[in-house]
């Protein structure tokens, strides 16, 4: 799909950008459970009600931070790459590497694809989906084992 002048990929920018400012909020108010923690933790096994409160902080923070990088982080990734295939970007500029665990859903990005696309080419998404895979099984094949692959993510 070459890149044209499409309103609806403005609509998808759009989205990509509302979903880094939920990211951001998301992470000022677990930093701002950290602080109330730290403020909160009880200083002795005694204190019931202290550890109640800091229990609470403690759940809601792990909460949120799932919710912001497993939510709204997966989404914003097969935003990004659905922006990236309707711009007319091949898998491996965008993404060099990833995790042999952590694919993208590749059914998540051709719905987002497909949802903001004035013309749809069912062959060209075909195209750009096994070069990513076979983008994917190269890197493998060069020598990287999953288990490097999974050291370098830390």
């Amino acid at each position: 799909m070459s890149f044209e002048t499409n309103p609806r990929l403005t609509h998808l920018k759009v989205k990509i950008k509302s979903l880094a400012a939920e990211a951001s909020i998301i992470r000022a108010e677990e930093d701002r459970l950290i602080e109330a923690n730290r403020a909160s933790r009880p200083r002795s096994r005694g204190d019931l009600d202290a550890s109640y409160e800091w229990e609470h902080q403690v759940l809601a923070y792990f909460a949120l931070r799932d919710h912001r990088k497993r939510d709204v982080g997966g989404e914003q990734r097969h935003s990004l790459l659905a922006y990236g295939f309707l711009r007319g970007r091949p898998y491996v500029a965008m993404e060099k590497r990833c995790r042999f665990d952590n694919h993208p859903d590749f059914a998540r990005v051709r719905k987002l694809a497909k949802r903001f696309s004035s013309q749809w080419d069912d062959a060209e998404w075909a195209a750009w989906e096994s070069a990513a895979e076979a983008g994917e099984e190269s890197a493998v094949e060069a020598g990287e084992e999953p288990e490097l692959l999974l050291l370098h993510a830390i």
